[in-house]
């Protein structure tokens, strides 16, 4: 009697393997896009809380916000992101197929100097086309939640 693999063995084995890695990737897919959306709306939630940070300290004598592109988001330092002292920017993009859209209005909030209230409230929305929508919520005290 001979000793070893046959050559069915070998095949049901690579068969096997195959099947497993194939039921692997699409899992390891999804969690590649829910750590990136993870990673990117805490990125999002750190810029809010530096510019109300930053507002509160009353750095430059100015209030300072977050202004919100489809692509990327913007920290600048002024009442409002069209009157701002544009060399203060701090832009961070927001690789695609990422895409951020809010429900504020003109897409920016400015935080008061001194107190840090938000100009207004609102949610921003955090998007993959093959994930969940993260949503970050800011409310009248300026303390923000992510869903």
């Amino acid at each position: 009697m001979k000793k070893g693999v046959t050559l069915i063995e070998l095949l049901i084995s690579v068969a096997i393997i195959i099947l497993m890695a194939g039921v692997a990737v699409p899992i390891y897919g999804n969690l590649q896009i829910s750590s990136k959306m993870e990673e990117r709306s805490d990125i999002l939630v750190q810029m809010l809380k530096l510019a109300q940070q930053k507002s509160k300290s009353r750095v430059n004598s100015q209030s300072h916000g977050i202004k919100i592109f489809s692509n990327s988001v913007n920290l600048f330092q002024g009442s409002a992101y069209t009157t701002r002292l544009a060399v203060s920017d701090w832009i961070v993009p927001f690789e695609e197929p990422l895409t951020l859209s809010t429900n504020l209005v003109d897409d920016e909030i400015v935080f008061s100097m001194g107190v840090g209230e938000p100009s207004q409230t609102g949610e921003i929305y955090l998007s993959h086309p093959n994930a969940d929508t993260k949503i970050i919520s800011i409310n009248e005290l300026g303390l923000f939640e992510k869903n």
